[in-house]
């Protein structure tokens, strides 16, 4: 019989169960796999009898990184103040600002025009004002409240300016009735300090101030303040004033010449300046006056004693007692150290003794009364340290305590009616104060 198709043998059922495995888990696999950074977002098509499925996409978690720093543009410049202390230099307060040293090194090695920031005071100001990195851009230097320089940078260097702060002037006054010292009254109407130096001093030759004072003098004084903003910043010179002295009216007016000179003299125009002071040095006492014959004390004779000794402390400055010339500066025998000087035609003055002179004083210069020549010493034959003092005219020895001397020379006529023009209205105030300030001390007359 032929063969025929033989009956293939039944495919076991668990091979059926296998393959549907496999799809499951190929379909599992295409699913749930996670897509790789090139994957597209595109969804996968899924057989038909499945039902489609939204899959979120997944998280990316950023690092969390420090909010951006600001750029130096958007950091402005600083100012910052500076008082100078004692000790300070301007290498110690860039230190403590922390500028740098480049800077400095510009600043002190430039020129002469910056030689005073080499030279801080304390009190004084420095503001400086410098970028985020302390590179200088600008410093001002107040020396005062008025005047200072200004450096500015320009590239690699530093332009230099001086400036001067305007100041607003005004005039105040002081009165008072004397009844115990001129000090302490001056004081009670806070009259400064400066400024009762300074009535002592044009009023001296008139006044003697230890030994004249009397109750029920009275002063009236006229002088600057100056104010900058609205705030005093100091007080300045004397303007005109009135001292009452046991009935004496006396009375001084500032006057500036058109050369700049600048003098106190008289509502009639006379200097209150004498042409000589009585003794040219701060003395304790007399040591030896003016006599015809003195026993000296180094050579042990009688021989005339044509000066007066002011003994005072080795180094007392020495006056020159009038303006004048320098005759002779240098050892004179006997005097020591000696400096002679020529007043006009008919006036000399000798000063001796000397421990040393003023530095660079020749013959032939011009002094001003009140200029310092030399100091006390006790050079050539003296005992103790003084100065010897000789007064001469025509060359006659004069005593210098007891000599008449020449009063002060009056203006010019020119000079004396501008004196007049620029001084009338002081010597109307003062004439108003006297009348309703000394009534009432506090009363004020307007500028």
């Amino acid at each position: 019989m032929a063969a025929s198709d033989a009956e293939l043998p039944p495919i076991p059922v668990y091979t059926h169960y296998l393959a549907l495995i496999c799809a499951l888990i190929v379909i599992a696999l295409m699913i749930f796999l996670p897509t790789s950074p090139e994957a597209t977002t595109q969804p996968v098509a899924l057989p038909e009898q499945a039902s489609p499925r939204v899959l979120p996409l997944p998280l990316v978690h950023e690092p969390q990184l420090p909010p951006p720093r600001p750029t130096v543009a958007s950091r402005e410049p600083r100012w910052h103040s500076v008082t100078v202390n004692p000790g300070d230099s301007l290498s110690v307060i860039f230190a403590r600002l922390g500028l740098g040293a480049e800077d400095l090194y510009r600043l002190l090695s430039n020129s002469e025009e910056f030689s005073a920031l080499s030279h801080l005071l304390p009190g004084q100001a420095v503001k400086v004002r410098a970028d985020p990195q302390g590179r200088l851009l600008e410093l001002v230097h107040e020396y005062d409240r008025i005047r200072g320089i200004r450096l500015v940078r320009e590239g690699e260097d530093f332009s230099l300016s001086r400036y001067t702060r305007d100041t607003e002037k005004r005039t105040g006054f002081a009165v008072g009735v004397i009844d115990n010292s001129f000090y302490q009254t001056a004081r009670a109407v806070d009259l400064p300090d400066q400024l009762i130096i300074r009535m002592t001093e044009i009023f001296g030759w008139d006044i003697d101030f230890a030994l004249d004072i009397r109750t029920g003098d009275s002063f009236v004084v006229l002088y600057e303040e100056s104010f900058i903003d609205g705030e005093k910043i100091g007080d300045g010179e004397i303007v005109a004033a009135e001292f009452i002295n046991r009935g004496e009216v006396n009375r001084a007016i500032r006057y500036q010449r058109s050369d700049g000179v600048v003098e106190y003299l008289t509502p009639a125009g006379r200097p209150m300046r004498q042409r000589f002071l009585r003794a040219p040095v701060d003395f304790r006492r007399i040591s030896s006056h003016f006599q015809p014959e003195r026993w000296h004390p180094v050579l042990g004779t009688k021989r005339p004693h044509r000066g007066v000794d002011y003994a005072a402390p080795v180094g007392t400055p020495v006056q020159a007692a009038g303006d004048g010339s320098v005759v002779s500066v240098g050892w004179k025998g006997g005097y020591g150290n000696t400096v002679v000087l020529r007043h006009g035609r008919r006036y000399t003055t000798l000063y001796g003794h000397l421990s040393r002179f003023r530095k660079g004083l020749s013959r032939g210069d011009r002094v001003h009364q009140g200029d310092i020549i030399g100091y006390v010493g006790q050079t050539g034959l003296a005992t103790g340290p003084h100065l010897h003092y000789e007064f001469r005219i025509d060359g006659v020895h004069q005593d210098p305590v007891r000599v008449e001397l020449p009063g002060p020379e009056p203006l010019e006529p020119g000079l004396l009616t501008d004196f007049h023009e620029q001084t009338e209205r002081w010597v109307q105030r003062l004439d108003q104060h006297r009348r309703l300030a000394l009534a009432e001390p506090r009363f004020s007359i307007p500028n």
